[in-house]
Parts: structure tokens; C-alpha cells; sequence
């Protein structure tokens, strides 16, 4: 077998963004560059076209109703259909997120197909009573027999897995990845930052992602108070949107701090952002593995992080070393690292080249597109001398 063919299932998918579709398609592209034959089933949306191909891969966009259960019943009930037509074209699916996982796994089982399954969310096995309710646990034993390989993105999902009884040879550990190409030369800071109303003096902290209650983006907040007061050079930046932000933004009035922090929303070139940046900060009481995170410590800069509740952040930053980790809540020692960042230009740099080094050792997409196809082979039985 020359060229395996590989289904990706999830239900959004270029051009809907966000986290885990931008993940997907990274490794997709990085997938086709390895003589992988992927191609892309994902639900229709508005007036999308039923097929186009973007990218070198394939994407083939299914009817499914707009909203509710609905929408995600009759999703899978087309995948499954478009997957039966297909079978000669496919040698593996690899699935994203639970739902999509079930499906896959009843298509396998049908087919004869291998499959690998793909848990994008920290919190995806409680969210979905894998361990708490009867019909989570019929969805475990399911996956269980109809799953070949489970893809745990940080530890702390590996561990869960191993709660609910997924077999270790069943699982692979394998982080989210970023390409390297360094954007830092790209953009004039001075002009980004006019563009937002500041001066090209200023310090620039930068948020990125959806403001949601996990980002924890309103304690995030109650810092800058007490830092803006002593660093009166010092602007936040929130980049992205969210059904929080209209709360948020009245936050920041209340707080007094409304000139030293800027929304600019969703943004299609967040490069431009950070290349402006001298501090990433991310909050999160929650997280899986942060593309957002993974992009701020490729562009060398210093990151702030939470460790949030799900190990996300954690999984990715080395406390002191590639950046800093704060407890959750421990306000006074957020405030304190932020300033000492502000302070020192020299730790900035030295920070920031430490968290470049990491993700291209470690979060590099083609390490990452690597340790996939090695997982595919081995779903196939094929060993290195034949491929």
C-alpha cells in the first residue's frame, strides 16, 4: 500500500475557525505533504459548496439540519451514508470528538475499517458522563471494541482515559502542533500598535482566544488594575471574541482600567498581534492544549499561564523555565510576575527564546504529522521496510 487513504470526521471545518478546526487543518496539510490521501467529512453549513478541495485535501460537506440535536443526529446519519458509498476510497477514519468517534466506530465495525479517535477537549470524557452515566458508559464500551486507537492531546486526558478503562496499548499521546515559520519581522510593532490608538512606547500584554468563563479573561482583569497603577506604559490586548464580551467590557469600566485595555475581536491574522506583543497571558480556569498558547511561545514571546483545572496549560509551559505557571486565583502572584515581565526586557528575551526552543523541539505540526502517520501504519500493520 502505496498511499493510505485517511477520512478526518468533525463536524466544522475550514472555513468555520477555531481551536480545534485550525488544528485539524494544519495537520491535514501536513499530512499531504507525507503521501497521505486525506480528505475531509464535515457538515454543511449555510451556502457552503457540497465539495471543494482547499489546500490539496478534499473536503465533502454533508447536509445536516442548522441547530439542536437535529443538527448532530443528522450529521452522522450523513457521514455514515457518505462513508458507506466511499469504502474503497478509505483505509482509516480518523475521528474528532466523541460523537464523531461513535460514528466512526460503527462505520469500522461495518466496514472493516481501522479507526482512530481524536479527543479534542480537556473535558470532553465528563462532559459527555463517559464515567458518570449509564449511557456514557454503553458509549465506553462501544468505543472500547470499535476504536483502534484513542489520541489523548495532554496527560491529563491520557490518565482519564485509563479511568474508564481504555487498554494503554490502545492509547497514544500526542500534542497539538504549530507550524514554525517566525512572523516577528513581518509587522512594523510601532504602526500595529497605532493602528489600535497607542503609542509605540507602550508594553504591550496580549490575550488571545474565546471570551468565555473558562478563559477566566474577568480574573485576568482584576490583575491588570493593580498592575496598570504601577506600569502606566502598559496596555492589555483582548483578541477574540465571545458571548462575554459585553460583560467584560462593562468590567473594564468598572474597574476604571477602560484606557489601558483594548478589544479588537475575532481576528484573521492573530500574528499581527502578537508580533506586536511583549507579554502573552492566558488565564484559563479550564484548557486542553491552546493553539492560541502554542502561536505566542513560537513567535518567542514570554507566557503567563493559569493551571487551570483540566492540566492544559501545564502540559505545555515548564514553570520558571519556559514560562510561568500561576495558581489559579493566586491574584498577588499573577500581579507580581507580570510586572517583573514588565520590568525586564532582558528576562522578556530570555524567556521567549526558551518557549521558541520548546515548541520546535516538542509542538512542531511535522513532528506531530510524524507520530500520526507512524500511528496509521500501525493501525494497518504495516511496518517501516514496507512502506
Amino acid at each position: 500500500m502505496k498511499q493510505p487513504g485517511v477520512v478526518m470526521l468533525m463536524r466544522q471545518f475550514y472555513p468555520r475557525t477555531g481551536g480545534y478546526q485550525n488544528q485539524a487543518l494544519r495537520l491535514a496539510c501536513a499530512l499531504v505533504k507525507r503521501n497521505i490521501a486525506i480528505c475531509v467529512v464535515t457538515q454543511r453549513h449555510g451556502t457552503l459548496s457540497p465539495y471543494e478541495v482547499y489546500q490539496q485535501i478534499p473536503i465533502h460537506r454533508v447536509f445536516a439540519f442548522s441547530t439542536g440535536y437535529l443538527a448532530s443526529g443528522s450529521y452522522l446519519v450523513s457521514s455514515f451514508f457518505w462513508m458507506v458509498r466511499n469504502r474503497h476510497a478509505f483505509h482509516i477514519i480518523h475521528a474528532n470528538r466523541s460523537s464523531s468517534g461513535l460514528v466512526a466506530g460503527l462505520v469500522g465495525f461495518v466496514l472493516r475499517k481501522r479507526v482512530l479517535y481524536k479527543l479534542t477537549r480537556g473535558d470532553e470524557i465528563e462532559a459527555k458522563g463517559f464515567r458518570t452515566t449509564w449511557l456514557g458508559r454503553l458509549k465506553v464500551a462501544c468505543l472500547k471494541r470499535t476504536v483502534g486507537k484513542f489520541v489523548a492531546i495532554t496527560e491529563e486526558i491520557e490518565k482519564s482515559l485509563k479511568q474508564i478503562g481504555i487498554p494503554t496499548k490502545q492509547l497514544a499521546k500526542i500534542a497539538n502542533g504549530i507550524t514554525l515559520e517566525d512572523f516577528s519581522q513581518s509587522y512594523d510593532k510601532e504602526q500595529v500598535k497605532a493602528e489600535i490608538g497607542w503609542s509605540g512606547e507602550t508594553t504591550l500584554v496580549t490575550f488571545v482566544g474565546r471570551l468565555v468563563p473558562a478563559k477566566g479573561v474577568d480574573w485576568l482583569f482584576e490583575v491588570w488594575q493593580h498592575v496598570a497603577r504601577q506600569h502606566r506604559q502598559a496596555r492589555l490586548l483582548i483578541v477574540g471574541d465571545g458571548p462575554e464580551r459585553t460583560a467584560l467590557e462593562a468590567k473594564v469600566q468598572e474597574l476604571g482600567i477602560k484606557d489601558t485595555v483594548a478589544f479588537v475581536g475575532r481576528q484573521t491574522d492573530v500574528f499581527k498581534f502578537l508580533a506586536a506583543s511583549d507579554v502573552f497571558v492566558l488565564p484559563s480556569r479550564q484548557e486542553g492544549t491552546s493553539n492560541a498558547l502554542l502561536e505566542a511561545m513560537s513567535q518567542s514571546l514570554p507566557v503567563v499561564v493559569a493551571d487551570d483545572l483540566l492540566g492544559g496549560n501545564r502540559g505545555v509551559v515548564n514553570d520558571q523555565q519556559d514560562g510561568y505557571v500561576i495558581k489559579f486565583g493566586d491574584s498577588e502572584a499573577f500581579v507580581e510576575t507580570l510586572c517583573k515581565l514588565l520590568e525586564n526586557a532582558g528576562l522578556r528575551q530570555e524567556m521567549g527564546r526558551r518557549a521558541r526552543k520548546k515548541i520546535e523541539e516538542q509542538f512542531s505540526i511535522e513532528s506531530v504529522a510524524d507520530r500520526y502517520c507512524e500511528l496509521y501504519y500501525e493501525l494497518l500493520g504495516i511496518q517501516a521496510q514496507e512502506r
